[in-house]
């Protein structure tokens, strides 16, 4: 059980691993404003040190206390170890509304760390399942520009999940600022994700090393009509490309489309 008591200032350091990657100023203005008008409503928690205290939650509460001014921080102080210490911290910060996806990943993957890799451990400890472990971990080697949405906040972790399958860097760009302008769910994205890979499958079959003719000989060249101009050139140099109808309806001379791929 933890120890309720009044620590000095002077003795208490932030976290070893911080939480956030970063405290906004404002905000860090606005907690300490509503702390001095309503009072400290939940204590800290430290973790003793030595002669000294680490907070394991509340570090926004310590830094808003600390402009304030005070000389000492009401704390929940606990004797526990390092591992404990995270599992706590874990728990008492997932239940912040304002705690991003990647910030609870980080925090996630410490808590792997401490129990080499169990995930089965893991997410016992923190009460949740183990796909959402792996799948909350795995944000953190997301490419950067998916990781970035998900960190602004601009997609949700569900809806950015799908387009990791898009290698291609400027599409999937595309289509995240696609998802972020127009508000697109996770089906979304998991359909254009499902269709670059199938596009990609074609264009893997186009430029595949044509066949042998007999099994020896001479390279055999596939020829194969073009959309465009119908004409039948080398298959293994054609591109696949993915066209709305209007846009297919005018290079095939204004005539009706039945079909948006090209």
């Amino acid at each position: 059980m933890p120890s309720e008591m009044e620590v000095p200032t002077g003795l208490v350091d932030g976290p070893a691993v911080p939480d956030r990657d970063s405290v906004g100023q404002e905000k860090l203005i606005e907690l300490a404003e509503s702390i001095k008008t309503r009072g400290l409503l939940n204590r800290i928690g430290l973790r003793r040190k030595a002669d000294r205290f680490e907070i394991i939650w509340g570090a926004r509460r310590w830094m808003a206390m600390l402009l304030l001014g005070w000389d000492k921080l009401p704390a929940s102080v606990f004797e526990e170890s390092e591992a404990s210490v995270e599992e706590m911290r874990y728990v008492e910060n997932s239940q912040r509304e304002d705690l991003a996806p990647f910030e609870d990943a980080k925090a996630l993957r410490r808590l792997l760390e401490k129990h080499c890799g169990r995930v089965s451990v893991v997410a016992a400890l923190v009460g949740r399942s183990e796909s959402f472990v792996r799948s909350r971990v795995a944000i953190l080697e997301w490419p950067l520009d998916l990781r970035e949405a998900v960190q602004s906040r601009r997609l949700s972790p569900s809806v950015a999940a799908p387009l990791v399958e898009v290698a291609d860097d400027i599409e999937r760009r595309r289509l995240i600022a696609y998802a972020v302008e127009n508000g697109a769910t996770a089906a979304t994205t998991r359909y254009w994700a499902a269709q670059w890979v199938s596009t990609q499958a074609m264009v893997d079959l186009s430029v595949a090393p044509p066949p042998l003719v007999g099994g020896f000989g001479p390279v055999a060249i596939v020829l194969y009509p073009c959309s465009f101009c119908q004409e039948a050139s080398d298959a293994s140099k054609h591109r696949i490309l993915r066209a709305c109808p209007s846009c297919v309806a005018i290079v095939e001379g204004g005539q009706p489309v039945a079909s948006a791929a090209v």
